[in-house]
């Protein structure tokens, strides 16, 4: 019996009720920015390209939080409450978590 808390990161057994069984959830990739930091070296040639850059814990609600790249366009504007929207992005065959503005125009697929 599932008692439909949601977790993350993936567990064996739900921190609530101590069950295995588990399902999938859909979320929409909205957040609030929980905490943040800003980056002033980059450590990888892909990072050094950017500093400064931001790195954004995001709450998504029910306990659920992530972390990733911000990739707004104005480092003055990130701050703790803000409203965020998930994004990927890739480089160098890597694919990274990102968390943009939530009043800034979502990309089109592809």
């Amino acid at each position: 019996m599932r008692c439909s808390a949601r977790q993350w990161p993936p567990r064996l057994w739900c921190a609530r009720c101590g069950g295995d069984d588990f399902g999938s959830a859909e979320i929409d990739g909205l957040g609030i920015v929980h905490t943040f930091t800003v980056v002033h070296r980059g450590f990888d040639a892909w990072f050094s390209t950017r500093v400064p850059y931001g790195i954004v814990v995001a709450d998504l609600g029910g306990g659920i939080r992530l972390t990733g790249n911000y990739l707004g366009d104005d480092l003055e504007q990130l701050r703790c409450g803000l409203a965020v929207r998930a994004q990927y992005e890739t480089g160098d065959g890597r694919t990274y978590l990102g968390w943009s503005p939530a009043g800034a125009a979502w990309p089109a697929p592809g």
